[in-house]
C-alpha cells in the first residue's frame, strides 16, 4: 500500500489516498471515482470508461492494464484523475 495525492481538476480538489500499488490501474480508476463522488455527495458514476489516471510527476497517462508499481509510482506520488 502506498500513499498518493489524487488531483481532480473538475472539483479543484486534491485527495489523499492509500492504494494498492499492485492493483490494476483500471480497477483503481473505478474505485477512486466512486469514493470521490461519494465524498462530494455526487451520484455514483455509471461509466468510468472516459476517465484517465495520469502521473503529474511523470507527465504521462497510466495504462489501465498496468499497475502503479509497474509504472514506477511510489508513496508521495501526485496523480490526476481526469
Amino acid at each position: 500500500m502506498i500513499l498518493v495525492d489524487i488531483q481532480v481538476p473538475i472539483m479543484e480538489q486534491v485527495f489523499d489516498f492509500t492504494v494498492d500499488e499492485h492493483a490494476r490501474i483500471g480497477d483503481l480508476i473505478v474505485e477512486l471515482s466512486e469514493i470521490i463522488c461519494q465524498r462530494a455527495r455526487w451520484p455514483k458514476p455509471e461509466n468510468t470508461n472516459g476517465l484517465l489516471l495520469c502521473s503529474v510527476d511523470g507527465n504521462n497517462v497510466l495504462p489501465e492494464d498496468g499497475t502503479l508499481a509497474g509504472m514506477g509510482i511510489s508513496s508521495g506520488a501526485r496523480l490526476m484523475l481526469v
